[in-house]
């Protein structure tokens, strides 16, 4: 396996591939955290229904695959050349390639995001397993500090168990990286007034 020995012997090139497949995980964070809340509530809506002894309403096949992705204001389906992380954004001036409707920059932000810190989390932890599991968590931390933001349904609970595991990591540090306090503090791991 030439390519794992690669990232083992030249860490920066293991560092700038971490990068890039994080920018294209950073895509479809913003699709989870788009989607998801929306999927719940489908199903929340389903669930109710049956529950009241009603027949659930019908709706389209939706997940995080189906649709495809489309521009909210006019419904354009976004092909690949207009999905390429960050450099789309920018090319199209953040706007929709067919009605020119602004695009959130939120989305080049988690892109951004999830790319610097998993650059961060490869460089500091080299090529490990410690640096995957960093990954896989830095990305859930991410998704559900965004769907916190926007719906609030990361409810009191799930935050203090989010909080116990952050504070062992820390704990478990002995390194010293200050990672899992660099993740506490940037994803809003804080204690909150909301319930």
């Amino acid at each position: 396996m030439p390519l794992l020995h690669a990232f083992d012997a030249y860490p920066a090139f293991f560092v700038t591939a971490v990068v890039v497949l994080s920018l294209a995980i950073g895509s479809f964070l913003n699709v989870v955290i788009h989607r998801l809340p929306k999927m719940l509530e489908r199903q929340w809506r389903a669930e109710l229904a049956e529950f009241e002894g009603r027949e659930p309403a019908a709706a389209p096949r939706y997940n995080l695959v189906v649709p495809r992705s489309q521009c909210p204001a006019c419904g354009h389906p976004i092909g690949a050349l207009e999905n390429i992380p960050l450099v789309s954004y920018l090319v199209l001036g953040g706007k929709c390639a067919a009605c020119k409707a602004r695009i959130s920059p939120r989305y080049p932000l988690v892109e951004a995001l999830t790319g610097a810190l998993s650059g961060y989390i490869a460089w500091r932890f080299g090529f490990s397993w410690t640096t995957a599991a960093a990954l896989v968590f830095a990305w859930a931390m991410i998704a559900l500090a965004f769907i916190d933001l926007d719906t609030f349904y990361l409810g009191r609970a799930a935050r203090q168990s989010l909080r116990r595991v952050h504070h062992a990591a820390l704990r478990g540090d002995r390194r010293g990286s200050g990672l899992p306090c660099a993740l506490g503090g940037v994803l809003g791991l804080q204690a909150r007034d909301r319930p």
